[in-house]
């Protein structure tokens, strides 16, 4: 992807606006679409890598046009 600006940052790290081919679930091509990049900080330990794990594995059961997509 390639980071357009950053959007913001807080206590674990930075995200970024970006954009790029996301990858598709079935066997139809890639699409390009603008995306938030987050970034954990460099010095963020093991435990801010398990939340930003569980964070994504629940953003992703949950389906709503208000909230984000998970492609990665």
């Amino acid at each position: 992807y390639e980071v357009l600006r950053e959007l913001g940052s807080g206590n674990f790290g930075m995200v970024y606006l970006g954009e790029g081919e996301t990858p598709r679930k079935s066997a139809s091509a890639p699409k390009r679409r603008q995306v938030a990049i987050k970034q954990l900080r460099n010095k963020a330990d093991e435990n801010a890598l398990r939340q930003l794990v569980r964070e994504f594995e629940l953003l992703d059961q949950v389906k709503h046009r208000s909230l984000c997509k998970v492609y990665e």
